[in-house]
């Protein structure tokens, strides 16, 4: 899928979804069940500060894409998009690393 404008909602949505599964998993590992999105960020902030809060920041835009009408534009894509790139980064290293023990 091209990265124009009219794309732009759906191909963050689903780099948001990508987080959201790895979350997922990682709560699994950690015996817990988590069922809304926002409960995923206290969940993240004992890993850090800044990656909870880069998704506190990604969860409300996407839900402003989804609930609100709202849209994103290039700039703001490819600035959340690192982030997003970060996280999922940081969260499959986590996933290996609690798979070895």
């Amino acid at each position: 899928m091209p990265l124009e404008n009219y794309t732009l909602n759906s191909k963050f949505t689903l780099l948001y979804d990508s987080v959201r599964e790895l979350l997922e998993a990682l709560a699994i590992q950690n015996m817990l069940k988590i069922y809304n999105h926002e409960c995923f960020e206290p969940f993240l902030r004992k890993f850090g500060e800044i990656l909870a809060n880069d998704f506190r920041q990604i969860r409300r835009k996407r839900n402003k894409i989804n609930y609100y009408e709202g849209s994103i534009n290039k700039e703001e894509f490819h600035i959340l998009k690192e982030k997003i790139l970060i996280l999922r980064t940081n969260l499959k290293n986590r996933l290996k690393q609690s798979m070895k023990n």
